[in-house]
Parts: structure tokens; sequence; C-alpha cells
């Protein structure tokens, strides 16, 4: 890899290196300090600025490719070891940007110093929702020096981006005292499905997008650091739109239902959202000031570094879902949101050469989200369960009612109008290492450990819940009509998270350079939840907890020609969230109890200057334990021993979603020197991944099939790397056949599947950087 730094003054520093190919050390702040991947005592992929730009990483689908044990379903769904978000639910991956929590979706990989993916729970410095882990995105911090640049990829489905930079120092090049640096982007993409009934722009899932970001730093003097960050995003999609599944297309249910049929082909799909309502959209502010001041020669103390981050993030979004892919509005959703996020953190951190380090600090965050959401479902119910749906009392008259077939088909109209939602959390943390060996003149043994006290609290209100049901056959609506409701209710959750364990430093022999080994164990958190469900009563959801014991091995080889990490994991997975499909909406549920067990190799080898290879695997046990639920598409529908009749189906030995039992990924780089013609550089990324499952209930209708995926790069860059032409091939096995996320259709074996991987891809991209 290529380096990564946390700080432009950690670039600046000359290391020693040995002579010959090495693969440079790379410097990643997982654990809220600079330290060097091969030091740090946790599972992490790190990647640079430049790697991603040379491979395409320009989104979490294409880091997947490169990062053991990482799936994903979009920009908001990311899956680590096997624990991941169900749908409605919070993410257990900490997503966060410069230090900075991020709720929902990421933003673009441009100008980026590095990604950290941190993999197994990180619940001292990162606290709540870090169950399956961390990740930092580190933008590119401005630098003394004048330098711009920008870039041109054009590619199939119609992709055009454009992007640039600048980094201006404003007092003059060389000076601290305020320097700038800015990147903007404009993307467009023409979506994956072929709607029947709409063309070019109105294309389901097409992408117009642009963003920009500017970046202040200021240094006054040589111990005070300030930064500016803000950013300014404004996408405008398309309908997202579900293709319903090959058996839903051949069940006739939605003919049924008074669709037209559709082909056999799941890339195409006859929506008419996009006509009936305003375009989606969501545009993003953010702004975030952060401070750090060195402190030296303090009693008792020594030298202690003051770090203090806020910011302040606001969203405004408009989605609009087609979970059936017909003209029908079968399944149809839209909300209208307005979101703010707010947070504040202060650090203490050791800045002393003895052999006590330790950090303290405390977090604060505040997140709401303000507006309707409106839900559109036909289905065929039994009228009784109707009857009964609205009202208990009500559901003998359902066999006198029906005036013929008790199973009718149904409109429903869910609403809930002006729902606030406010998230706030409170935290304390420690943590602190301790070298043995420089304390007690012993080998090169460390001690570590931290803990977070997590205090949090959930608000939901509503001012309105309308439901209205009607006939689809008659267009009556029923006769006993759902009165407006309001809702307002609040929980609280507690939890005490922390990591403990030990690390050795041994030194190398033969081929051997240096080595590190550690175990330890940690704890993670997620806090529980609330939901409003029309119709029923409000459903509490427990806290998931996560208990890790892990060990791994870091070592160099061949002076470090060849680094190579080895990780060991066993989880103690409690309460699992899972989300399920019911007849007004979708209910998450504690699943009881899962073990996740596995091994991940992450290996690096640069033979000589110009070959550089890459190779990673990832071996994974992940099954439930404990956990009655209910499938409402398996025809068995009989209670299965030790789960009730609300929960038939025992799922004890289930796999968890998202979780193959095998993945593997290699990458081989190759640079060809052509004297003052530059160089040619061909890049060659494959990656396996196994069977897996969308949901977590064993259903064979939810397995994603075992795949490869091929990318080829060749590029050509001119001697003083000022101009690159690159050309691309990705996908060349064509997998366009692969969606990563099922949503249940309200009646049983209808379903449909969202986040389809693009097909073969083909373009071009030309950078120029001065």
């Amino acid at each position: 890899m290529i380096p990564v730094h946390s700080e432009a003054e950690d670039e600046a520093v000359p290391r020693a290196r040995p002579q010959g190919a090495q693969i440079e050390e790379i410097i990643v702040t997982v654990s809220k300090r600079a330290e060097s991947l091969q030091d740090v005592s946790n599972a992490v992929s790190a990647f640079s600025g430049r790697m991603m730009t040379e491979n395409n990483i320009q989104d979490f689908a294409a880091l997947a490719d490169f990062t053991p044990g990482l799936v994903t379903r979009n920009e908001e769904s990311l899956t680590i070891r096997g624990v991941g978000k169900t749908r409605d639910g919070a993410s257990p991956v900490a997503f966060h940007v410069n230090g900075f929590i991020i709720e929902g979706r990421t933003e673009p990989f441009y100008d980026l110093a590095a990604v950290e993916v941190l993999r197994g729970p990180s619940g001292t410095v990162y606290g709540r929702n870090a169950t399956a882990g961390a990740v930092n995105v580190k933008w590119q911090p401005p630098t003394p020096e004048r330098a711009y640049g920008g870039d041109i990829r054009v590619g199939s489905f119609q992709e055009r981006e454009f992007r640039g930079f600048a980094n201006v120092p404003l007092l003059g090049e060389g000076n601290r005292g305020l320097n700038a640096r800015v990147a903007a982007i404009k993307s467009e993409r023409q979506g994956y499905f072929d709607n029947l009934l709409s063309r070019g722009a109105d294309e389901p899932n097409s992408q117009d997008n642009a963003f920009a970001r500017i970046f202040l730093t200021s240094e006054p003097t040589d111990n005070l650091r300030m930064g500016l960050r803000l950013i300014d995003s404004r996408s405008r999609p398309q309908v997202t739109v579900a293709s319903a599944s090959e058996q839903t297309r051949d069940s006739g249910i939605l003919q049924d239902f008074g669709a037209m049929p559709l082909p056999d082909d799941l890339l195409q799909v006859r929506s008419v959202m996009h006509r009936n309502f305003r375009s989606p959209f969501r545009d993003v502010r953010r702004m975030v000031g952060e401070t750090t001041f060195q402190m030296n020669d303090l009693p008792f103390l020594g030298n202690v570094d003051l770090d203090i981050m806020a910011g302040r993030q606001e969203e405004d979004e408009l989605l609009l879902l087609d979970l059936d892919g017909t003209e029908e509005p079968i399944v149809e959703t839209v909300t209208d949101k307005e979101r703010t996020g707010r947070n504040i953190e202060m650090r203490l951190t050791s800045q002393n050469s003895g052999p006590f380090e330790w950090l303290v600090g405390a977090f604060w965050y505040h997140f709401t989200s303000f507006g309707d959401i409106n839900v559109d479902a036909r289905t065929r119910q039994d009228v009784g369960t109707v009857l009964g749906f609205l009202s208990p009392q009500l559901a003998p008259l359902g066999d006198a009612l029906s005036f013929g077939p008790t199973s009718r088909i149904f409109d429903t109209d869910v609403s809930f109008i002006n729902e606030l939602r406010e998230d706030r959390s409170r935290a304390l943390f420690f943590n602190f290492s301790t070298d043995l060996g420089q304390l007690f003149d012993w080998p090169h043994i460390e001690v570590f450990g931290g803990a977070r006290q997590n205090l949090d609290a959930l608000h939901l209100k509503t001012d309105r819940e309308t439901i209205f049901i009607t006939d689809f056959q008659t267009g009556i609506p029923v006769p006993f009509p759902v009165e407006d409701s309001s809702t307002d209710i609040r929980g609280d959750f507690e939890s005490t998270t922390g990591e403990f364990g030990g690390k050795w430093f041994h030194g190398g022999g033969g081929f051997l350079e240096e080595g590190m080994l550690y175990a330890k164990y940690a704890r993670g958190y997620k806090p529980g939840t609330v939901q409003l469900l029309a119709g029923e009563d409000l459903n509490t959801v427990d806290p998931e907890i996560l208990n890790m014991v892990e060990m791994g091995w870091k070592a160099s080889f061949l002076r470090r020609a060849l680094t190579l990490n080895l990780t060991a994991f066993a989880y103690d997975y409690k309460d699992l969230q899972v989300g399920k499909i019911i007849i007004s909406g979708r209910k998450l549920e504690n699943a009881g109890a899962a073990t996740i067990n596995g091994l991940e190799l992450e290996m690096q080898f640069t033979p000589s200057h110009d070959i550089y290879t890459q190779l990673s695997v990832s071996l994974l046990n992940a099954r439930f334990e404990e956990f009655c639920g209910k499938d409402e598409e398996l025809e068995d529908q009989a209670v299965q021993p030790g789960c009730t009749e609300e929960e038939p189906h025992n799922f004890k030995g289930a796999p968890l979603s998202d979780a193959p039992d095998l993945s593997v990924s290699g990458m081989f780089r190759y640079s060809w020197g052509m004297g003052d013609w530059g160089k040619l550089v061909p890049v060659l990324s494959v990656s396996y991944v196994g069977d897996y499952q969308r949901r977590p209930y064993g259903n064979p209708i939810d397995q994603v099939d075992a795949h490869t995926k091929t990318d080829i790069r060749l590029a050509w860059e001119s001697l003083n790397g000022t101009y690159r032409l690159e050309g691309f091939l990705e996908n060349l096995e064509d997998h366009d056949e692969i969606f990563a996320d099922h949503f249940s259709l309200p009646d049983p074996g209808a379903y449909s599947l969202l986040s389809v991987a693009p097909g073969r891809t083909i373009g071009l991209r030309f950078q120029a950087q001065f």
C-alpha cells in the first residue's frame, strides 16, 4: 500500500528505511492517536488515497473487494463479519468523516488521505453503534504549497464524472498560518434497470449528484492547530425501484393485483411512480470545527494534547420507493424528512515517551428526524384479519361481512404525519496502555484497556397516525375507519463497553523482520429503539450486545518487502435486531443469540520496485444459536419446538445475513518504465465471494450464489506524474443478476429484489495534477 498519514506534518517527517523494495509504513488513527498499522491491536484495513485512485475505489462496494469480512448492500448498509444493518434499524458500523460521526449515507471518495476500516467492536473510543466496527474517512489536509488538479471519467451506463481540487496557501507558500483545500465533484449515471415505461434520465435508480467541500487549517503557534470543514452535497436521484423476483413474476399475483405481466428479465420493470410524485432529492450541509492545543510540561501529566471537535449536519430528503416494480401501487413508500445531527467530542491525550500512555474523553450527540412517511400497500387478506387489525372485537364479523370468499384484496394507506424522532447520547471514556518492558526491563510487552459509559435516550412523537383501507375490487372503504391518533414516547438505554488485552513485540530472525502478537477482549453495544406500527402497540426493541475475543499476529519479512496480518476471533452476540414484514409495515425484533467465529488474512508483497501484490482471505462461520421468528414465505407455518404461534419458526443454526463462509481477493500491479515516456501500469484485481443469505432465515430464496469479479486496468503515467490516462474494464464476468437486498411483499411467497450490482463496465479516466 501507499503510505497513509493521519496528519499533514507526519508526511513531512523523513523515516529511515532499509534499501530495496518494501511495504511503506502505514499510520492509522483508529485508536484516536497516530500509530503504525503494524502496532495496532485491532484488525484494520487501511487504504491510501493513491491506492483508491489507482483501483477506482469510489465507494464501499469497491472497498469491499479488498477488505476481508466486509459486505455491502448499498452506501447505507455495511456488514462486517456477519454483523450488519437490518432494514429500518441503526447501522452497527460507526461511520466517521475525519472523526465526526455521520448518520445514514456516506460521501464520495475523492481527494482523500485514507480510509480506515476497523473490524470488530470498538466500544471504547467509538461507543454506540460500533458493534460491527468503525470506518473513518480522512480528507486530504491542506498544505502550505500551491497545488491543483482534476480528472474526467466516462463509462458505461452513460456515466460522466468531473472532479477537481485546489490547495491554496492563503498567506503564502510555506506559511502554515492559514491554508485551504477545496474539492468538487459533478457526476451523472443512468440506472441499471430498464423501465419499460420511461427512458433516459427517468430510468429508475439513475443518479445526478453534485458535491463540494472546503477544508481550512490554521497553525498560528507551534502549540495550536485549528480546522474548519464545510460540505454541500446535492443529489437528484430517480425513484428507487425494486425488481419483482422470478417466483413472484411467475406466480400471477401481480396480475391479480391489477398489474401487467412483467418480462422474464429481472432488469426490466414497469414503474410509473416518477410520474405521480415530485422528483426525489437529498441535500446535505455540514460544518465541523476542531482544535488541538498542545500543553507541555503539565504537573504530574507531562505533555498532553487537548482535542475538541464540534459539528452540525443538516439533511433534507424526499425518498421514493417502488418496491414491486409495476405500474400499480402494490407497495410504494414516500419519505419526506428533515434530519439534523450534532455532536461534540473532547479528548485529553498523553504525549510522553514513558511507559504509560492514556486518553480520556467525553462525547455528546443529538440527532433529530422530522417529517412524514406514507406507505401504500395492496395485499390479499382474510376479511376477519383486516377487521381484527382495526379492532380485535371485529374479527368474528369477518365471515359475516365477507359476502362470499373470505379472502379479498385490500388497498391500505398508512401515514405517519409530523413524526419526530430524537436520539441523544452521552458518554465518558478512557483508555490506557502500559509498556511492561520499559517499566520492568522485560521483553517488549504492553497491556492495554479502556472503558466507555454510554447513556442513550430516545424520544418518538407523531402528531397524527392514519390508516385507510379500501376494497380493491369495489373501491368501497372498509366501514370501520381507524381514527386519527398520536404518540409521544420516551426510552432510555445504558451500557458499559470497552476492551482489555495485551501485545508482545518480538524481534526477527532469518526471513522475519519483526512481529507483534496480541490478544484482547472487547464489548460492543447498539442501543435499543422504539417503533410506531399502525394498528399495533408500540414496538420496543432491546439493545444488542456483542462480546468478542480476538487474537492476531502482524509481521513483516524480507526487510519489509512482505507484510502479513493474521486474525482469529470469536463472538457471542446477544439480542440481535432483525426485521420482518407485517401487514402494516416493517417490524424490528430481537433474535436471541448467535455465535460468530472466523479467520482473516491480509498480505502485501513487493518483490521489486515494479511489482506489488495484495491478498486477503476471510473464513467466517456465523450462525444463530437462539432465534424464533416468522418467515411468511415458508409454506410450513406450523409451530416448531420451542417457539410460539406468533413466532413459529425455529431458526437455530441458520446463517446470519451477509456472512459468506469464504471470501478471497487479490490484486497484482506492475509498473513498466519507458524512460522519458513515463510508465505503463497494468492492474489485475480478482475477488471471490461464497454463498450468503440476504435475510436471516436460511430460506433458499434468499441465497446469493457464489461469484467472482474481475477488474482490469491499464494506465499510462507521465514521467513526473503530472498526467495519467487509464482505461478500465470492471466486472469482466458481467454479473448483472446479483441483487444484494431482499424485500418481502406483504403476501406470502411474494418478494422483490433491490441493490443490483452493475454489469460489465468499460471506460476511460484522464487525470492531471500540478
